[in-house]
């Protein structure tokens, strides 16, 4: 049986059945006191099948459902936090958004979205957010689902769905106007032919050449991930036209960076770059991030005055981690990022926004003059049979020594260089390493050395 992991659960439509989702949909809706459950979905072919039983279970709840339909994730989680209270929604109202007064008062307990995020496509997910916008934790979540039952109201009290998916698009969109306004670069934008599709992006970038930009649920002219070598297409664009690339998953809360000579530089890059663009509008504080994110973040914060606090890896970590030091602003090294006083989304959307208005602003290529490059090796290594993590991590660091933190799995500091091996959250066999340094062929040698250890 599939559990949740460090992103909410995951699986094949054999594993994540409509049963289970079922169930899901009435243990969790029955965490809230409160009677309205938002549910949305990314555009996958089993979106449906999961999202209907999904409701079906919180209706039996005794539960009313706010449909949204196809959405991002990060709109999704910005309409749950703009409802969950019985307050008027945000007072400025632009060209994208239209408020139905019998609904202005409406108050939210639960989102779920159904989303595999970067997975292929055979795969479906649910993310299960609470009051207040922060997301169930994988201890919490299979926790409750374990030791719970599905439990029916008498038919009186059943509820009911109303379908709220183009209040929930614009209410996204005028917040994306508000944060960036109208952005006049020229730059291509690649959607991966998911849920960023459903949004008229075009009318914030009018000047980007937009490709895959037609919703693909089988994800047939990419695989959904932003990694490099998904994103031959966008990388050679970038090159032959010397614009920038940017490039999101599925449920856009990834965001990659392309550039025209530098090549693929990676979500770590355009988080960095949105961060600085945070900075650059005003915004102030400290930053929570992972342990497996880019010291470029720590580079960025420090010069505008700032440190970094960092968390196990999930978004629902960081966001812990935003939540129990008061810090307002977070991303990890994935591309997203999160304006904490708006909503605890991790935005891939908001980020590539960010980075264009950087490049309007500053420009990309004075960032990269003004801060050290870094090369990084991500990958990961099987596990030896019989082999004792515990004691090939203490191998490990009393080896290479340098600065350690243990917040989840081994990341050691060494100066110029850094590591972090952690083992898989969805595949227990495998570690995954992360090495970043400034010196290419430094970095190279030490993930090598580093699978060495584990063999």
């Amino acid at each position: 049986m599939v559990s949740f992991g460090t992103a909410g659960i995951r699986g094949s439509f054999d594993e994540l059945t409509p049963e289970l989702a079922y169930k899901i949909g009435n243990v969790f809706a029955r965490q809230t006191e409160r009677d309205m459950i938002f549910v949305a979905t990314d555009v996958r072919k089993t979106r449906d099948a999961l999202s209907f039983a999904l409701m079906s279970g919180a209706l039996s709840a005794g539960k009313n459902v706010f449909h949204l339909g196809p959405l991002p994730t990060p709109a999704a989680e910005l309409y749950f936090h703009d409802k969950r209270e019985s307050i008027m929604p945000p007072t400025v109202i632009g060209p994208w958004m239209t408020l139905d007064p019998a609904t202005q008062y409406q108050i939210g307990g639960i989102l779920f979205v159904v989303t595999a995020s970067h997975n292929p496509p055979q795969d479906n997910g649910i993310k299960i957010f609470k009051e207040g916008g922060l997301e169930y934790t994988k201890e919490e979540a299979n926790n409750l689902l374990n030791n719970s039952e599905v439990e029916l109201v008498k038919w009186e009290r059943v509820g009911r769905v109303i379908f709220r998916d183009k209040e929930a698009k614009g209410n996204y969109m005028q917040f994306l106007y508000n944060m960036v306004g109208v952005l006049e670069p020229s730059f291509i934008f690649d959607l991966a032919g998911g849920a960023a599709t459903v949004l008229d992006i075009d009318k914030i970038v009018p000047k980007a050449s937009l490709i895959n930009s037609q919703l693909d649920p089988y994800f047939s002219s990419r695989p959904s991930e932003p990694r490099e070598e998904n994103l031959r297409e966008l990388i050679e664009k970038s090159k032959r036209s010397g614009k920038l690339g940017l490039a999101l998953d599925g449920d856009a809360d990834r965001c990659s960076l392309v550039h025209p000579k530098e090549g693929f530089l990676g979500g770590d890059y355009a988080f960095a770059i949105a961060l600085a663009e945070l900075y650059e509008r005003g915004y102030k504080g400290d930053v929570c991030t992972t342990v497996a994110t880019t010291k470029l973040i720590d580079d960025v914060a420090a010069h505008y005055g700032y440190k970094v606090k960092r968390s196990k890896v999930g978004s629902p970590y960081i966001v812990e981690c935003m939540a129990e030091n008061g810090i307002k602003l977070g991303g990890e090294n994935v591309g997203g990022i999160i304006v904490g006083e708006r909503s605890f989304a991790k935005d891939g959307i908001l980020a590539a926004l960010l980075v264009m208005s950087y490049e309007e602003r500053k420009g990309v290529d004075s960032f990269l003059d003004e801060f050290p490059r870094y090369y990084s090796v991500q990958g990961k290594a099987q596990i030896g049979q019989n082999l004792d993590l515990t004691a090939a991590f203490e191998r490990v660091e009393g080896h290479y020594g340098g600065e350690v933190l243990r917040e989840d799995g081994l990341r050691i500091d060494l100066g110029d260089e850094w590591f972090i091996i952690r083992q898989s959250g969805t595949e227990p066999s495998l570690l995954r390493i992360i090495v970043e340094g400034r010196d290419k062929a430094k970095v190279e040698r030490l993930y090598e050395e580093l699978k060495g250890f584990f063999s």
